[in-house]
């Protein structure tokens, strides 16, 4: 698995490194791991790369202090792949994506929740049922607060509307049943 090195000057002059990983990931020839320089220069941008290449294309992400480090890291990486590459805990799991296309595309129909999601959430929850019985807490890790609070609320709308609508039903058929022999 490849690494993908974003520098100090292309984080602060925002060098098109967004358009050039998304078309990499993209190609679908990519499964490797994002490094990037973070120093005080471009702390600033920081949040902003990390948030992109973990949740938005959910890519690995490893910062590093300068190109020295950065160059030791993928030495290791890849003297460790070579050991054990099953072991090695830097390489990319395969998304759920390709173990059931049906169970991401229902997942997807979440507000805010896309390929890249709907794989994280895969991951930690193998089945809906697991996803929608689970807190805000749980889902959190996987896809932050916001998106953990719609999944959460998604699941839990649905059980009321559900829950309102099986009780509200019967009744108003009964009354409906009735009117029509008193007539």
């Amino acid at each position: 698995n490849p690494a993908f090195f974003v520098t100090e000057a292309d984080l602060v002059a925002e060098n098109g490194y967004r358009k050039r990983l998304v078309q990499v990931r993209n190609s679908g020839k990519f499964q490797g791991i994002i490094v990037v320089v973070k120093t005080q220069i471009n702390e600033q941008y920081f949040p902003v790369i990390q948030k992109f290449t973990l949740l938005d294309l959910g890519m690995m992400f490893l910062p590093v202090a300068n190109q020295m480090e950065a160059s030791c890291l993928i030495v290791q990486l890849v003297q460790e792949q070579s050991k054990e590459p099953t072991k090695n805990p830097f390489l990319r799991r395969k998304l759920a994506l390709l173990s059931d296309p049906d169970l991401l595309q229902t997942m997807q129909q979440i507000s805010e929740v896309g390929k890249v999601r709907g794989s994280l959430l895969l991951q930690k929850f193998p089945s809906i049922q697991q996803l929608s019985n689970a807190s805000i807490q749980k889902l959190e890790p996987a896809v932050g607060q916001v998106v953990a609070q719609l999944i959460h609320t998604f699941f839990t709308q649905s059980r009321i509307t559900a829950a309102l609508t099986s009780t509200m039903v019967f009744p108003f058929d009964q009354k409906l049943q009735d009117l029509v022999f008193i007539f």
